[in-house]
């Protein structure tokens, strides 16, 4: 069977054959026209509600700063986003805020205009599994999970409905902080995450708190797409997609067979039947259906001729939810988007999405691969170098390098030679002895007893060997599984596993600073950073 290509990967390796699918070089300068095309006014009372809710979360004077820049002419913008995950979720989370900071102030100098980093919170995300665990690598070297509860465990709900229980959270604050080693500064990090906790607001506002702290003094500026004035605009969008049902589908299916024929995994898959929104009904997110022309939804047993599900969306914008199709045109209709920083699975639908956005009349993004970082202790880049092991395969979750350091043939080898020898030692001897009996019988006997004697201590010397093997492959062993949890935990990438917070805990808010600093944006590979 022919093996599937990483579209990914030969994205960012530059192939012609995705040109016709992601049109724009992510390495060279935007085109003059394109940021035209891209630069435009936004909606005034669409800012007003941005500056609100940012202020609401303690964003700093650079980003309110940042929100009011959105009002000027020729203001562009570099958006990245993700669900709401607890403790702002894996550290993929980070790098991708991160390279948002870092693209918006090398487009603002090279193109002299405004170019505003903005994080869309996916708020209206209802993976409740997807977004209640994180894990951390505790004292011991082991791998633990914290996991939020929820009493309300029906699916459907949004983040932004899901309350962020300050005592079931400062249960999972209090766990890390007993289960993490203590370091100067960590009591200040362990005091802010509970600090955060006696507000009541949701998990979207948690996330969107701790982010703002996170990158305090960057200007990265929170989008909420729940919010009034958001989904209002959105939904010229979604009601243009309620008119023609289906068309989205027939030219992702479209794409998706294009991209097929070239050997990829197709990333979305849709059904014909399928809808790209979902319907609020009882406070729940819920799937819809378009068959013999009415809308559906199944989970609630209630249907809509074409001309009723319009009315709604008039009437009622709040009640509709751009699915991950529709979510990257709605941004790009809000919002003057000239570069989205995506991951490998973003950067494989953003394939599928061109004539969707041209579908809408709206200018479909640059699309900039995001960072992969791997965070590497003093202490596994010193067992690293002792084992020689490089990081390349272990940054992208490859664990056999590791396995592939211990003992091997060599030392299989050397136990059997050692052994052998012993065997000829006493084998050589018994000629020796015969010799001796052969003289006197009496020296024979004393032969005999000599070779019992160095037997014995051959093998107290070959026990203690193998103990002294046993001793070293239990340390290697023991390194081995202290560098899969920090560097590959469960057999993936690090940034796809750990959350930031134990690393904060160590190294304190300046690890941040260091990050901005250190990371390369234009890198594709795995790329150390030391703590």
């Amino acid at each position: 069977m022919k093996a599937k290509r990483h579209l990914a990967e030969d994205y960012v390796n530059g192939s012609d054959e995705l040109r016709q699918f992601l049109e724009h070089d992510f390495r060279r300068p935007p085109a003059p026209d394109f940021v035209r095309k891209v630069a435009k006014r936004i909606d005034s009372a669409l800012i007003a509600e941005m500056k609100s809710y940012n202020e609401s979360l303690g964003a700093d004077e650079r980003t309110i700063e940042n929100v009011e820049v959105l009002r000027e002419r020729g203001t562009l913008a570099i958006v990245t986003g993700q669900q709401p995950g607890i403790f702002t979720g894996p550290l993929y989370t980070i790098y991708k805020a991160l390279a948002t900071v870092q693209l918006s102030e090398r487009h603002s100098a090279a193109l002299m205009r405004n170019v505003v980093p903005i994080f869309w919170v996916a708020s209206d995300d209802h993976d409740f599994e997807e977004i209640r665990t994180v894990r951390f690598v505790d004292w011991r070297g082991h791998i633990q999970s914290l996991t939020y509860t929820f009493q309300d465990r029906a699916p459907e709900l949004s983040a932004f409905s899901i309350p962020a229980d300050g005592e079931r959270l400062g249960e999972l604050v209090q766990t890390l902080d007993e289960e993490t080693t203590d370091h100067e500064g960590k009591e200040e990090i362990v005091a802010f995450l509970k600090s955060t906790l006696r507000r009541e607001e949701s998990l979207a506002d948690w996330f969107g708190r701790l982010l703002l702290q996170l990158f305090r003094g960057t200007g990265l500026v929170i989008f909420f797409p729940h919010k009034p004035c958001a989904r209002q605009l959105a939904s010229e969008v979604l009601e243009a997609e309620i008119r023609s049902a289906g068309t989205t589908t027939r030219l992702i299916n479209e794409t998706s067979s294009k991209l097929a024929a070239l050997g990829y995994v197709v990333q979305v898959e849709k059904k014909p039947n399928e809808t790209h929104f979902f319907l609020y009904t009882n406070g729940r997110r819920r799937k819809v259906l378009f068959e013999r022309n009415r809308y559906y939804v199944p989970d609630e047993n209630i249907s809509f001729t074409q001309r009723e599900m319009v009315d709604i969306c008039l009437r009622e914008p709040e009640r509709f939810s751009p699915n991950v199709i529709l979510r990257t045109v709605v941004q790009g209709k809000v919002l003057p988007v000239l570069d989205y920083v995506a991951g490998p699975g973003e950067i494989a639908y953003w394939a599928q999405l061109r004539p969707v956005f041209e579908r809408f009349g709206v200018p479909m993004a640059r699309v900039y691969p995001r960072p992969h970082v791997v965070l590497v202790s003093g202490r596994c880049a010193k067992l690293m170098r002792k084992r020689n092991i490089e990081l390349a395969k272990i940054g992208a979750g490859d664990c056999s390098v590791l396995l592939e350091s211990g003992f091997g043939q060599e030392e299989l080898s050397n136990e059997r030679a050692l052994t052998e020898t012993a065997e000829r030692i006493l084998a050589e001897f018994d000629g020796y002895a015969a010799g001796m009996s052969a003289i006197e019988v009496s020296l024979g006997a004393s032969a005999a007893k000599l070779k019992r004697k160095i037997g014995y201590e051959l093998a107290k010397l070959n026990e203690k060997a193998v103990a002294a093997r046993h001793e070293r492959i239990d340390q290697l062993q023991s390194e081995i599984r202290e560098l899969q949890a920090n560097l590959c935990p469960l057999g993936k990438p690090q940034e796809r596993v750990l959350t930031i917070w134990p690393y904060l805990m160590e190294s304190g808010w300046a690890l941040m600073a260091r990050l901005l600093g250190d990371v390369d944006i234009e890198r594709t590979d795995y790329q150390p950073i030391a703590i």
